[in-house]
């Protein structure tokens, strides 16, 4: 089952009660928002979808039987439930994704999802060290980490906020007996437990789509991707087009893979097929402005960075493309830092003695492809404090949600003098 051939369903009048994407998070995050645009007419959306993050089982349960506003269709999008996910996360940054919350402001939601976490882990936040997420959860918790687990922790307790429980017996208990009609449940989630009772009554009333994420032996059908993509586009790419952009792009780069083919789309403008010269065209000169604006803002080079951001903009490529290339490149620094801290403070060589500061970097997340890349990132990080590589994030944050809503380059290029200066 594609995405495509569930969006046709709905649009024939025969949508799902339930629909459960999990994997790769854009994917995932990706499919659920095209389901959820199908479902609810755009001008009742405010009345009529309910976006549950963070909520307990229960919470959804109550929120699915209450009728909406309006006629029609009621929509429950359930993202990241950690009732759903597993005991151990893998390498999935979590914290740090919890961190980024409240660094924005969520501070509710960011404490609500610590504490379903930890109770799951069977963890008290404010006291567990870095060893116990490890053994108990699967999670990687540096100092900053922990340092957020504990102040998170007291701010709840403050808050009278406390862990609701895993008991997801009232939202079996509504699948069970059926949803009430017109009302459906999206679920988007990085992982889910298979085992979980819960996951399979989802999958036997539902419709499931599992985009897995690549591992480091396992390569992703670029191709595959590609095409459906550009299938409600109109296009089509051929076999020396896919080849040509998993040489130059990879499929472990879903974000930006969907970018490229996005200009690739406007590029060809009528022309109904992408060929490699095509590809060659747009997407290489791509890659290398974009490489310009992120090694200048590496070496804090204003007037590089200025000029990376000229021609990226130049090529096709948009201001929320600009700053998610910086966004990525300031998490890329600040696992860097930590990866330097984690390993004694030292910067790694090359070859195999750069192992281990490989393995802390990637512990947030993120791959280094080429070790010997290592020397050169740790030393791009030094050049930042880790207080300083934090706001900047929360900066770009801000920048990215002002060029989404109408804010012009002046925003990047402010952003981009506050890296490049800020100590």
């Amino acid at each position: 089952m594609s995405v495509q051939a569930l969006l046709d369903e709905i649009r024939r009048g025969n949508p799902r009660a339930v629909y459960l994407f999990h994997g790769e998070e854009f994917l995932a995050r990706k499919a659920a928002q095209e389901v959820v645009d199908a479902l609810v007419d755009p001008a009742q959306r405010d009345l009529n979808l309910s976006i549950s993050d963070g909520a307990n089982a229960a919470e959804v349960a109550r929120d699915l039987k209450t009728l909406p506003m309006f006629s029609g269709t009621k929509v429950v999008w359930l993202q990241d439930p950690p009732f759903l996910a597993p005991k151990k996360a893998a390498k999935a940054d979590q914290l740090g994704r919890l961190r980024e919350l409240w660094d924005q402001g969520k501070r509710r939601e960011a404490a609500r999802r610590l504490l379903a976490l930890a109770q799951k882990a069977g963890l008290d936040p404010a006291s567990a060290s870095a060893a116990d997420w490890k053994e108990e959860a699967g999670i990687e918790a540096g100092a900053d980490d922990l340092r957020f687990c504990q102040e998170a922790a007291a701010w709840a307790r403050e808050e009278g906020i406390s862990a609701q429980g895993a008991d997801t017996a009232p939202l079996e208990a509504l699948l069970a007996s059926g949803l009430p009609t017109g009302s459906h449940l999206v679920v988007s989630a990085l992982s889910v437990d298979a085992r979980l009772g819960l996951v399979k009554r989802l999958r036997e009333i539902g419709a499931e789509i599992s985009f897995r994420p690549a591992g480091r032996k396992e390569k992703r059908d670029v191709r595959a991707l590609a095409a459906d993509f550009l299938a409600p586009l109109g296009k089509r790419i051929g076999p020396q087009a896919a080849a040509a952009l998993e040489s130059l792009v990879g499929g472990d780069q879903v974000r930006r893979l969907h970018a490229e083919l996005e200009k690739l789309a406007l590029f060809v403008g009528d022309r109904e097929e992408i060929r490699a010269d095509d590809v060659h065209q747009v997407v290489e000169r791509s890659k290398v402005v974009e490489f310009l604006l992120t090694h200048s803002i590496e070496k804090r080079d204003f007037a590089g960075a200025m000029e990376g951001l000229r021609q990226l903009l130049e090529s096709g490529g948009g201001l929320p493309q600009a700053v998610a290339s910086i966004a990525t490149c300031l998490r890329q620094l600040l696992a860097a830092r930590e990866a330097t801290r984690a390993t004694g403070g030292r910067i790694p060589g090359f070859g195999a003695g750069a192992r281990p500061w490989v393995e802390a970097y990637e512990a947030a997340g993120l791959r280094m492809p080429n070790p010997n890349a290592a020397k050169f990132r740790a030393e791009a990080a030094s050049r930042f404090s880790t207080e300083t590589l934090a706001r900047l994030l929360m900066k770009t944050a801000d920048t990215d949600h002002a060029v989404k809503t109408g804010g012009g380059r002046l925003y990047v290029e402010r952003l981009l003098w506050e890296i490049c200066t800020e100590t």
